[in-house]
């Protein structure tokens, strides 16, 4: 991941772990990703300003409140089967493969300045398959469909709203060969989102 995105990864061995990034102060890595606890069913955020319903046998991986920069709630799950690698031999950045699975994240920050999607290495426009609004607990918002600038095999959907001058910010990034239903996944957990 690349540029803006809010989640970064560590290496443990040869796998990539994924947690959120310095924005939260809360950088400390698990020992495996096996350690994190299986959610599912209705799961409220650290800062009481949503419930969301993540998909069975997802990890949660991270669910804090206030950070850094405005940052009010993040929250980030992943797929049982969630792979990614990097290779850093790229002449402008190092190269992401997302080799299975999903993982998603959900961004709550103070203010209306919502960004349009992020880690797209350009442009607003740069890398998007598919833009649409969306409505997200009766709330208008923007949804992208994109490959990030750096990412060689993988996708990534996001969807960006503003209400009682918050902004909200979901991303899911994912293998479209072997986690074919991502769309739909994306859409359910988006509509089972209940905001304050």
């Amino acid at each position: 991941p690349t540029g803006k995105l809010l989640t970064f990864g560590a290496r443990q061995g040869k796998e990539l772990v994924w947690k959120v990034n310095e924005v939260t102060g809360d950088t400390a890595l698990p020992n495996s990703t096996n350690n994190q606890e299986v959610v599912s069913g209705n799961l409220p955020d650290k800062a009481n300003l949503y419930n969301i319903e993540l998909p069975k046998n997802w990890k949660l991986i991270s669910n804090v409140g206030a950070g850094e920069y405005g940052q009010l709630s993040a929250l980030h799950a992943e797929s049982a089967d969630w792979k990614v690698h990097e290779d850093d031999s790229g002449e402008i950045c190092t190269q992401t493969y997302i080799d299975s699975g999903a993982n998603f994240y959900l961004g709550v920050y103070s203010g209306t300045n919502v960004s349009v999607h992020s880690g797209e290495g350009g442009g607003t426009e740069v890398g998007v398959i598919e833009k649409k609004t969306i409505l997200v607990d009766g709330t208008e918002g923007l949804y992208h469909k994109y490959q990030n600038f750096c990412t060689v095999r993988g996708e990534s959907m996001d969807v960006h709203i503003i209400r009682n001058g918050k902004s909200y910010h979901m991303v899911m990034n994912y293998s479209p060969e072997k986690f074919t239903n991502a769309g739909e996944v994306f859409i359910q957990i988006i509509n089972s989102l209940r905001l304050e």
